[in-house]
């Protein structure tokens, strides 16, 4: 059956459509419990895989262990960020397209996402910042 679409037919979606309470919570469990899971294992990592010691964490601009002038572990833990954010980004346009309740699935699982990849993505710009502005042989240059 062909309906035809036009000015005539165009009528605008109600504000709630597309919205389900639950999953709106759901999708703020999982986002808090994957910016904490983030957050603690990036700690883990740098302590326990690059033996980066509990003082040099702290550090203006940014903590002295990210100077490494090779690949660390910390490294590879921020690539998987990057990967999983985008993975939030993709199932977010997957959900926007065939889920029940576009609106709560797409917004969750986009901005879960998005905070995930920007956060990895500053963390390791920041590295590179450091590793291009650390002293060679100590020399400052």
């Amino acid at each position: 059956m062909d309906v035809p679409i036009g000015p005539d037919h165009d009528v605008p979606a109600e504000r709630d459509a597309g919205r389900n309470a639950p999953r709106e919570r759901r999708w703020g469990v999982i986002g808090g419990l994957t910016g904490s899971a983030f957050g603690v294992l990036a700690f883990v990592v740098a302590a326990r895989f690059d033996h980066a010691p509990l003082a040099d964490m702290i550090g203006s601009p940014y903590p002295p262990f990210l100077q490494a002038r090779r690949i660390l572990s910390f490294d590879w833990f921020l690539l998987s960020g990057l990967a999983v954010g985008s993975a939030f980004l993709v199932y977010g346009l997957v959900a926007l397209h065939t889920g029940r309740y576009p609106r709560s699935d797409a917004y969750g699982s986009v901005l879960t996402g998005a905070i995930l990849s920007a956060l990895s993505g500053a963390i390791l710009f920041t590295r590179l910042w450091a590793v291009l502005h650390a002293p060679l042989n100590g020399v400052a240059h």
